[in-house]
Parts: C-alpha cells; sequence; structure tokens
C-alpha cells in the first residue's frame, strides 16, 4: 500500500474575528466567467485522476528472495510476505547469501534422508529458518540473518553428529529389540538405515526385529506344547524360532532344555525297546534300539553295558548259524562248504571245540575223496607198482573213517572193486608178420613173431612196431577189468 500525503492547508488563513454570537458570515463572490471555470473543472479532473491511477495500479511490492517457508513443517504458521523496499541494502544481500548457503547444505543433507535420521536438530535448524523467514519478511534484515546463520550452523552441527546419531540409534534399537520393544526398535533402526543403508550390522539387526513377532509366537507356541508334555512338537517350535534367530538367547534357551528333555525320555524308551528285544532274541532290532540310545548317550554305563552284553549273543547267534550249516555240509558230504564254515566260526571264537574239531576232520575226508577219485578217474595208474600200492594204502584209510556218509562208502566200494580187478591178468594175443620188432611201453621188448601171447593187467597200453626200410607203427589199447582176453595185431608194411 501506498502512504497518503496530508491534505494541504492555507497558510494564509485569517482567524474569524466575528463575536460568536453573530450569524453566519456571507461572502459575496464576484462573477467569473465561464472560460475560467472550465478550466479549473479540467485542473481538478486531471489531478483527480492521478491519484486514482496511483492508488489503484501501483503494485505493491514483494519480496523476490527465495524462503525456506515451503520446507517447514504443516504445523508451523506461516506469516504473510511483508513488503519489501524497492532497493536492496547491505544487511538485505548478506541474510539472503546466508539463505542461500543453508538451502544447499538442506538439499544436501535431505537426500541423505536427514529429515528420518536427522530428528530433533533438523527440525530445530526448519524453526530457525522460518523465524529468519519472518523477520526477513518484517525487513528487519540483520537478524533475519542471524537466524539464517542459527539454522546453518545446526545443519552443520547435524551433518558433522552423523556418526554418533547413527551409533546411538543402532544402540537404541538393540536394546528395544533385546526388550521385545519391536515398535521402537524398527524406528531406531529405520534411523540409522536411512543414515547409512549399506549398514549390513543395522541391516541385520532389521532383519532380526522384522522375525521377532514370529518368534516369540513360535516361544509361546513351544511352552504350549511343552506344558502338554509333547516335547518333540515342543523341540521343533523352538527349533523354528532358533533357526529365525540364533541370536535370541530365549529361543537357544528353551530349544537347549527341550532338547534335553525329550533326549532323556527317548533315551529311556530306546533301551526298553533294547532289553525286550534281547528278551525275544531279535538281535537286529536290539541293534537299531541299542544305536539309538548310544547316540543320545554314548558315554552312559548302560549302553555300554549293553554293547558288550549283545557283542556277547551277537557271536553266540553266529556261532549257531554255523553250526547248523556245518551239520548240513557234513550230511551231505559237502567238505568244501563244510571247512569253509568251519573256518568262519574260529574266526568268530577261535577256541570253540566243535570248529576245531570239524575243520580238523572236514580236511581230512576232503582229502581222502579227492584222491579215490583220482583214482577211480585214472585207473589205468594201477599198472605202476607205485600207484597201486599207494591206493591200496588209501583203501586203508577210507576203510579206517569211523561213521562215513554214503558217498564215501559208494567210492569206497568202487576203489576196491578196482583194486581186485586190476590184480587180475588177462590174456592179450598179439599177430605180426614175423618181420616186425613189437614192444609195448612200460612192458619190454617181445621181437618178432607171428603170434605171442602174454598176461597184462587192466589198463591202456601202448604197442609199437618197428622194421627196416619200413615206417613204424605206434597203436593204442585197453584193457577193462571184465575183460578176460583180448587179441591186437601189428605189422610194418609201408615201405619208406
Amino acid at each position: 500500500m501506498t502512504e497518503k500525503s496530508p491534505e494541504p492547508t492555507n497558510k494564509h488563513q485569517h482567524p474569524n474575528l466575528r463575536p460568536p454570537e453573530s450569524g453566519p458570515i456571507t461572502h459575496r463572490t464576484k462573477p467569473t466567467s465561464r472560460p475560467m471555470w472550465f478550466l479549473i473543472s479540467f485542473i481538478l479532473i486531471t489531478l483527480l485522476g492521478i491519484a486514482c491511477f496511483l492508488i489503484f495500479y501501483t503494485p505493491d511490492p514483494t519480496p523476490t528472495e527465495n524462503t525456506a517457508i515451503s520446507s517447514l513443517p504443516s504445523n508451523l504458521p506461516v506469516t504473510s510476505t511483508a513488503p519489501l523496499p524497492a532497493q536492496p541494502d547491505a544487511s538485505k544481500l548478506e541474510a539472503q547469501q546466508t539463505l542461500k548457503k543453508w538451502l544447499l547444505v538442506k538439499t544436501k543433507l535431505d537426500a541423505e534422508e536427514a529429515d528420518i535420521w536427522g530428528d530433533k536438530l533438523y527440525k530445530n535448524a526448519l524453526i530457525q529458518a522460518h523465524q529468519g523467514d519472518q523477520l526477513f519478511n518484517e525487513k528487519k534484515y540483520p537478524e533475519a540473518n542471524t537466524g539464517y546463520l542459527n539454522a546453518l550452523k545446526t545443519l552443520k552441527q547435524l551433518e558433522s553428529q552423523k556418526d554418533i546419531i547413527f551409533q546411538q540409534a543402532l544402540h537404541n534399537g538393540a536394546q528395544a529389540l533385546k526388550a521385545n520393544m519391536v515398535t521402537k526398535a524398527t524406528n531406531e533402526l529405520q534411523k540409522a538405515l536411512s543414515a547409512y543403508p549399506e549398514s549390513t550390522k543395522a541391516a541385520d539387526l532389521m532383519t532380526r526385529v522384522n522375525n521377532r513377532s514370529r518368534v516369540l509366537e513360535l516361544l509361546t507356541l513351544g511352552k504350549k506344547m511343552s506344558d502338554d508334555n509333547d516335547l518333540a512338537k515342543a523341540v521343533k517350535y523352538y527349533q523354528d524360532a532358533f533357526t529365525l534367530d540364533p541370536l535370541y538367547l530365549p529361543a537357544a534357551t528353551f530349544l537347549s532344555h527341550s532338547k534335553l528333555q525329550l533326549a532323556d525320555i527317548q533315551f529311556k524308551e530306546a533301551m526298553s525297546l533294547f532289553l525286550q528285544a534281547l528278551q525275544e532274541k531279535n538281535l537286529s532290532l536290539a541293534q537299531t534300539k541299542l544305536n539309538q540310545a548310544g547316540s543320545l548317550r554314548p558315554e552312559d554305563q548302560s549302553v555300554l553295558d549293553g554293547r558288550e552284553r549283545l557283542k556277547g549273543l551277537i557271536v553266540s547267534q553266529k556261532i549257531e548259524i554255523l553250526r547248523q550249516q556245518i551239520e548240513k555240509y557234513s550230511e551231505r558230504e559237502n567238505w568244501t562248504e563244510l571247512i569253509k564254515s568251519c573256518e568262519q566260526a574260529l574266526t568268530i571264537a577261535p577256541l570253540a571245540g566243535f570248529a576245531v574239531e570239524c575243520h580238523q576232520r572236514g580236511k581230512q575226508l576232503l582229502t581222502l575223496n579227492n584222491a579215490i577219485v583220482s583214482i577211480l578217474t585214472q585207473p589205468q595208474r594201477l599198472q605202476n607198482n607205485a600207484s597201486l600200492l599207494q591206493a591200496e594204502q588209501t583203501l586203508n584209510w577210507a576203510r579206517s573213517i569211523s561213521n562215513p556218509g554214503p558217498q564215501l562208502r559208494q567210492i569206497t566200494q568202487q576203489l576196491e572193486d578196482l583194486l581186485v580187478n586190476a590184480k587180475q591178468k588177462s590174456e592179450i594175443i598179439i599177430n605180426s608178420d614175423n618181420q616186425t620188432e613189437v614192444a609195448i611201453y612200460h612192458i619190454g621188448r617181445l621181437g618178432r613173431f607171428k603170434q605171442k601171447t602174454i598176461q597184462l593187467l587192466p589198463g591202456t597200453y601202448t604197442i609199437v612196431g618197428t622194421r627196416s626200410g619200413y615206417r613204424d607203427v605206434r597203436k593204442q589199447f585197453e584193457i577193462t577189468a571184465q575183460e578176460t582176453s583180448k587179441s591186437v595185431t601189428i605189422n610194418c608194411e609201408e615201405p619208406i
């Protein structure tokens, strides 16, 4: 608005000397001419137009400087804009420069989310800047500059204390989390993360805060299951809580305690089933249950004693199984498998008497059986006196065996018949051309002849004929025990 000038006064106005009781004074005016009246009216109208123009068309001056009013909290009062003088003075420029510096620092801190972590200092800086705006609009520029300086100082103080504020927020968040004050912990850690988003420690704490409600819920469920004596489910709930937050001491404590309780119950149950399985001679189940108990308490004396007892029963059971196998192989005269079972028994129990005895007898009968079979399958060996003597000794050995099985008796009889026949010679008639020299391997030279009769034991023989100027002739013939006579012809007839 524009200021109104005082109305002009007539300096030469004379005092009224007329007595108060007299009536109004009347003046006689001189008659004026028409042109004079028109000039006076024109001048008055022109002056009135200028006055109206000045009143209605001259704009009110407003500040062109930027202020911090738009940055203030919504609850702060906003004052009307004060008129500024047309020409800024030095104090005004200084206030504007200070405000500009304040805005630069504020912009930087806003990018760092100082409005979240700055808390009271940030709000104080806004209030101080707002006060500076009010003083500036009131044209109190030195005072406004002081307000802006205070706001700038507060922001720089906030900037310098960022690390301290971060550490304090981190500490407060951890303490609130420890007290299960989830909302407060969340606010403090949000403040810390707004200051340093890359902080892994703050992020880890925030993760724990986000999980805390679920952790407490799981602990409550675990407690209920524990009260209901359902320790398996209690352990599951406590384990889930511990998995979500391994650093939460109550979760670790409840989990450990419940595991011990559950392990004690499982141990007693496993040992009870172990003893029951022993009584039922179900050694496989007994081994399983003892292993379960041992996994819970490996050094418990009852587990150690149970292992020794089970070991003895397992050995006895294995020996009994081998004993049954040995009896079966003995009945079948399967001396090879019998010897294997005896050796297994001796490995388990070296002093087992039956295993020592059966091993010796098995080896003896296997050797005897192989000897008899060898003679029976190669009867021609009996042509040799030494082999014949050895066969007779084998027969005597077979006859000395007590309680021989049917197979041994059968091959012993076959050996005996073979030896009887082997001692009975057969008549062999050899025919030749009286020109050929005749010989029989292992018997000797027979010379030249047309016919010769000799006595030979059963077996396979090779007869050879030789003659000067003729190709040699070789023949093989066999004499069985059932043959009493046999005829053989040999001549050298192919000239060389």
